[in-house]
Formats: structure tokens, C-alpha cells, sequence
């Protein structure tokens, strides 16, 4: 009883030093639970990537985007099963507060791509027929009340003008790590309406997405690999022979999606999410695509 005693006694001898000790221990444990919070956030969208694919993208930034032709040269590398892609559209609804992923998306394979996107069969279909369709995230749709058919109106800022799309589809994850805050619409609608009034930036695209065989293939340090034939930069140095002729400046500089971990940097934005995927310095991981910086 005496240590005790000894230890309340003297506690309160100095409150100041006391109200002091107690409030750096509160901090101290708010500031980790903080941090901790941060850090699972960061990386869920690589917990919920796969390894099987890839984010193929220009080798300066995000913001310099890619022929659409590249997509069949990309299809002819061995190993590679699939591919998609996509633009980052960068709208605004209603405000700049009200703020979440916004995508123009080859539509068929993209989401033959991501079976963890869980859509009805019917709202599937409904959304490829529609042109001007679009599909939501459960938690996104949840937070602004929109229901299946509604007509949401985005202000682009990449692409100028009002763009209306009609809901039609919701979809859920396949878990509770996948991303339900991702808007897409149809990249061909984009397109389209882009050639009609900037015919300069029409049939190009922000990032493809790949699809490989074997994962395996992914890791970097394994050669050779389609990974590898990806990863070699093209336009920049000539050194690719699949873009050895093209006149754009570009690289597709890829990374697995699955075990890696590293941040992103600068314009090196880490993917699936974007970010998505969904995070390697220069590369983009695959588990749902994330806003680019």
C-alpha cells in the first residue's frame, strides 16, 4: 500500500507537471491511432489490387496522355491477356467540395477486368447500352442519394462543358477493401464529344490497363517478361522496338499491384485504384484506380 500512496501522493504535489504528463500521454496515443488510421487507409487499395495487372502510362506524367493505337501493340506483347483504358475526367458536382474519382472507361473490358466490382447482370447491360451511362460505387452513391436512372450532371474542368450522364448502375465490392467511391462513365461518349470539339486531342487516352497471364510476369526483377518488354521506355530513348516509330513521347512504366508497398511521389500516382487502384516511384499498382496528384 505504500508505493501506491507514495505515487498519489506525489502526483499531486505538482499539478501542472501532472495535467502536463496526462495530456502528452493523450497525445502521444491520438497521434498513433491517427497515423495508424492513415497509413491502413493509404495502402487499401493495394491490399484489395491484383497481381495480374498492370497500369501502362506516358513516361513524363499522368497529365500527358497516350495514342489510342498504342492499345493493339500493347495486346501483341507475350503474356498479355488483356487490355483496357481509361481517362482521369477530373469533373465537379454541384461543388469542388463534393470531390470523388471520376473515369471515362473502355467499358466491356474494364470491367471484365475488375470481377471485384460486383454489378446485377441487368444493370451491367443497361450500362453498356447506354452511352451516356454511368456506374457508381455503393458509398458514393449512398452519399449523395442517387438512385438508379437519375441524371447526374458534372461540370468538366479537363473537358469543358456541363456533362450529363444517367445512372445505371450501383455497384458493391467484393469485399470490404474494395473502393466503392468510383464514378465511370464510357470512354467512347468522351471521345466522341471531344473529337467534335477538339479534334486535336481526339482518340487518345490517360493510361492503359494490362492485363498478364502470369502473374509472375509483374515482378520486376524477373526477366524476361512482358513486364519487362512494358517497362522499357518508349519515345523517350528509341529503345523499344514496339514504339521505336512513334511520335509521341511516351513509356509505359509498370509495377505489380499485389505485395508492393511504396508510396507514391510527384505525378508518380499508385493505382488500384487507380489507384486503383489501389502504392512505386515512377510505376502504378492495380487494384482500382486512384486520383492522379
Amino acid at each position: 500500500m505504500f508505493v501506491p500512496f507514495l505515487i498519489v501522493k506525489n502526483a499531486f504535489r505538482h499539478k501542472l507537471r501532472t495535467t502536463l504528463t496526462i495530456v502528452g500521454i493523450v497525445v502521444a496515443i491520438c497521434a498513433f491511432g491517427l497515423l495508424r488510421t492513415i497509413v491502413e487507409a493509404w495502402y487499401a487499395g493495394a491490399e484489395a489490387s491484383s497481381s495480374a495487372r498492370l497500369v501502362t502510362r506516358n513516361a513524363i506524367s499522368l497529365v500527358f496522355p497516350l495514342p489510342l493505337n498504342y492499345a493493339q501493340r500493347i495486346r501483341q506483347v507475350p503474356g498479355v491477356a488483356s487490355v483496357a483504358w481509361a481517362n482521369w475526367f477530373g469533373g465537379v458536382y454541384i461543388t469542388e467540395r463534393n470531390f470523388f474519382p471520376q473515369f471515362a472507361i473502355d467499358a466491356t473490358s474494364y470491367l471484365d477486368m475488375y470481377p471485384e466490382y460486383v454489378l446485377k447482370p441487368e444493370e451491367r447491360k443497361a450500362f453498356l447500352v447506354d452511352r451516356q451511362g454511368a456506374v457508381a460505387g455503393r458509398k458514393l452513391a449512398d452519399q449523395y442519394g442517387w438512385k438508379l436512372g437519375d441524371q447526374i450532371p458534372i461540370r468538366g474542368t479537363i473537358f469543358p462543358g456541363t456533362w450529363t450522364f444517367t445512372l445505371r448502375g450501383i455497384y458493391d465490392g467484393a469485399d470490404a477493401k474494395v473502393d466503392e467511391t468510383q464514378f465511370v462513365f464510357h470512354w467512347q461518349f468522351l471521345n466522341e464529344t471531344v473529337k467534335v470539339k477538339f479534334p486535336r486531342r481526339g482518340d487518345q487516352v490517360g493510361f492503359y490497363l494490362v492485363e498478364i497471364r502470369d502473374p509472375a510476369q509483374a515482378m520486376p526483377n524477373r526477366a524476361p517478361s512482358s513486364s519487362a518488354k512494358l517497362t522499357t521506355p518508349i519515345g523517350l530513348a528509341g529503345t523499344n522496338p514496339l514504339f521505336r516509330n512513334a511520335s509521341t513521347v511516351a513509356s509505359a512504366l509498370t509495377t505489380p499491384s499485389g505485395p508492393s508497398k511504396a508510396p507514391p511521389s510527384g505525378t508518380e500516382s499508385r493505382w488500384e485504384p487507380m489507384t486503383t487502384p489501389g502504392r512505386p516511384a515512377r510505376t502504378a499498382a492495380s487494384g482500382s484506380p486512384h486520383q492522379p496528384h
